[in-house]
This record gives structure tokens, C-alpha cells and sequence, in this order.
């Protein structure tokens, strides 16, 4: 594996929904949108979370970004940090994909930036940089 600098920019719009108390507890949010990234080309980008409402829980999170090619890259979230009310860091772990990206390893910063259009979603802007292994 080499590893290479990662960096991408992108956009979409999020919806955040009540949890069904079994699957999910309290809230999940489905985030959905594109951009442009080293080593992906365009792509799409799929975040899930289910939140269970403790405190200080991140819940199941999940990102999925697919390659112009159709290669997968898998992240998982470790850590949201907010720095505004609309604005928050998210570090992830890479954790494989398909194609050139099975057995993956990296990590990332994403900086993201909401606007709530609704009372129960709205729009983001993502900004990530870090370093891909593959």
C-alpha cells in the first residue's frame, strides 16, 4: 500500500427523521450528495446515523463514497467536534471499499457546513483533506 494525500469537495442535502425505537432509538439522519476528490474523480456519497439520544454517544455512523468508476471507499466516523451552530469537523476512519480500495486504510477530516432549510433537514457544503492508504 501507498499511501497518498486525500482531498474533496462536495455538497448534497441531509434529512434527519424519528428513530422507530428498534432499529434506531431516537433520531436518524440520511445525508446524500457529490462533489470532486483526489483519487475518486466525481463521486457520490452516501452518510448514514442513528443516533440513540445518550449524550455523549456518536451512534452508528456510516459514509460511503462511490468512485466515478464505481469503486466504493468506506469511512466510519470517530469523532464530530461543532465549532459553530451550523458548522462541525468530522474525523473518519477509512475502513476498505471495493475495486482499488479493498483493504483501504486512511483517515480524514471533513469540515461541513449546514444550512436547515426545514425544521427536519437542508443542505450541506463538505470540505475534506487527510491520507489514503491503498
Amino acid at each position: 500500500k501507498v499511501e497518498r494525500p486525500f482531498k474533496a469537495i462536495g455538497s448534497g442535502d441531509f434529512a434527519i427523521s424519528q428513530g422507530d425505537g428498534q432499529t434506531c432509538q431516537a433520531l436518524v439522519l440520511n445525508a446524500s450528495g457529490g462533489g470532486d476528490a483526489s483519487h475518486l474523480g466525481e463521486f457520490t456519497v452516501d452518510e448514514t446515523w442513528c443516533w440513540s439520544g445518550a449524550p455523549n454517544d456518536l451512534g452508528v455512523r456510516s459514509t460511503v463514497f462511490v468512485a466515478a468508476n464505481g469503486d466504493e471507499l468506506y469511512a466510519k466516523p470517530i469523532s464530530v467536534l461543532f465549532t459553530a451552530a451550523n458548522v462541525f469537523q468530522e474525523e473518519s476512519v477509512i475502513t476498505g471499499g471495493t475495486g482499488r480500495f479493498e483493504n483501504a486504510e486512511g483517515s480524514l477530516l471533513n469540515i461541513v457546513e449546514t444550512t436547515d432549510t426545514s425544521e427536519f433537514g437542508g443542505t450541506f457544503v463538505l470540505t475534506i483533506s487527510g491520507v489514503i492508504k491503498y
